[in-house]
C-alpha cells in the first residue's frame, strides 16, 4: 500500500512541476502536431491521468434526451433501409393493380354503354335500308366498335353495286349513320343473257328489267371477257380505250336524254342514234365530244321539225352532211 501511495504522490508532484510546460505547448501550423509531450510524463502515466480526468467529467444535463434522439434516429434509418428493399416490388404490384382496375372499368363501360341502339340510312333510293344493313352485317345490339367501317363499306359496295360511295359514321354511345351515294345508270347491255345497267365510265351495276332498260342508252361493245358487278367492263381485245372515251362523251353531251343506241363495236365505224329517227355517223371515234356538240346544233334546224328520218355525217368536223331517208332503219 505504501508503494502505491508513493507512486501516486510522485505522479502528482511531477504533474505540478510540469504545469508551466503544459501551458507553453505550441502547435506546428503546417503539420498540426504538438511540439512536445503535453506533460513530459511517460505515455502510460499520461494515459492513466487522461482516463481519470475523463471519467471524472460531468455529463450534460440533456444527455439522456439526446441519447434517446440518437437511438430513435438509428431505428428510423433501419426502418427506411428495410422499406427501400421492398419499395420496387410494391410499386410494381401497385402499378399492375391500377392498370388491371382501369382495364376492367373500360371493359365494363364499353359493354354497358357502347352498344348500337339505332341505325339510320340516308341517300338510298334503289336499295332499301334493310338491304344496305344486311350487306354491311350491322345490327342493333352489336358493340359499337365491334366491326370495321372500311370492311362494312366494301361489303355494301359488293352486294349493292349501284352504290357509288358510302360512309359509315359512329356516334357514341350507340348511334350509327350510313350515308349512301348511289351511282347514276346511263347505259345497259346484255351480259350472258342478263341485262345489266352501267355507269358513264362503264362500271357494271345490278341487273335490271326491260322496262327499266327503256330509260337508258343501249350500248354495243366489242366482245367482253369480264363483266362483274361493281367493276368496270373488261374486253377480250385489250383495253379498248376508245370505248370508254366515246361512252363518257355521249353521257356528258347535251343530247344524252335523246340518245337511243351507241354502237362501239368498231372504232372506225362509230355511230349513235338520236330521237329514234336520226343516225349520227362518226366514222372514226376521235373528237367524239366535238362531233356530238355539232350534232346538237344541227338538230336545232327547222329541217328536223318533222318526222323525216335522216343520216347526219359527222366524220369531218369542217363540214356536216345530212341525208333524208324515210326508209332508214333506226335501232
Amino acid at each position: 500500500m505504501n508503494d502505491n501511495n508513493e507512486y501516486y504522490a510522485e505522479k502528482m508532484r511531477r504533474l505540478l512541476e510540469n504545469k508551466e510546460s503544459r501551458e507553453s505547448i505550441k502547435l506546428d501550423d503546417s503539420r498540426k502536431t504538438a511540439s512536445q509531450n503535453i506533460s513530459g510524463l511517460p505515455e502510460e502515466i499520461e494515459e492513466d491521468f487522461s482516463f481519470d480526468e475523463k471519467s471524472e467529467r460531468e455529463r450534460p444535463k440533456n444527455y439522456e434526451e439526446k441519447r434517446a434522439q440518437v437511438k430513435e434516429a438509428e431505428a428510423q434509418a433501419r426502418a427506411e433501409s428495410k422499406n427501400r428493399k421492398y419499395s420496387k416490388k410494391e410499386m410494381t404490384i401497385s402499378a399492375c393493380l391500377i392498370i388491371a382496375t382501369i382495364i376492367l372499368a373500360i371493359f365494363c363501360v364499353y359493354n354497358i354503354f357502347f352498344v348500337v341502339r339505332s341505325i339510320s340510312v340516308e341517300g338510298n333510293e334503289r336499295y332499301t335500308t334493310e338491304q344496305i344493313l344486311a350487306s354491311a352485317n350491322i345490327n342493333v345490339g352489336d358493340r359499337l366498335y365491334s366491326f370495321s367501317s372500311r370492311i362494312a363499306e366494301e361489303d355494301i359496295k359488293m352486294y349493292c353495286p349501284n352504290v357509288k360511295d358510302i360512309k359509315v359514321k359512329r356516334t357514341p354511345p350507340g348511334k350509327i349513320v350510313v350515308t349512301v351515294e348511289e351511282e347514276e345508270a346511263y347505259y345497259y347491255a346484255d351480259f350472258y343473257g342478263e341485262i345489266r345497267a352501267m355507269t358513264k365510265d362503264l362500271r357494271v351495276l345490278g341487273g335490271i328489267s326491260e322496262a327499266e332498260a327503256s330509260d337508258l342508252i343501249k350500248i354495243k361493245m366489242p366482245e367482253v371477257s369480264r363483266a362483274v358487278a361493281g367493276e368496270t367492263v373488261v374486253f377480250k381485245d385489250g383495253e379498248c380505250k376508245y370505248v370508254y372515251e366515246v361512252a363518257l362523251a355521249a353521257a356528258e353531251s347535251a343530247l344524252v336524254n335523246r340518245l337511243g343506241t351507241v354502237d362501239l363495236r368498231n372504232q372506225n365505224d362509230v355511230s349513235v342514234t338520236c330521237d329514234g329517227k336520226y343516225i349520227l355517223k362518226f366514222k372514226e371515234y376521235k373528237d367524239s365530244a366535238a362531233k356530238l356538240k355539232i350534232a346538237s346544233k344541227v338538230l336545232e334546224d327547222e329541217l328536223f321539225n318533222n318526222d323525216n328520218k335522216a343520216t347526219i355525217d359527222l366524220s369531218e368536223l369542217s363540214s356536216t352532211g345530212v341525208v333524208i331517208d324515210n326508209q332508214l332503219e333506226v335501232d
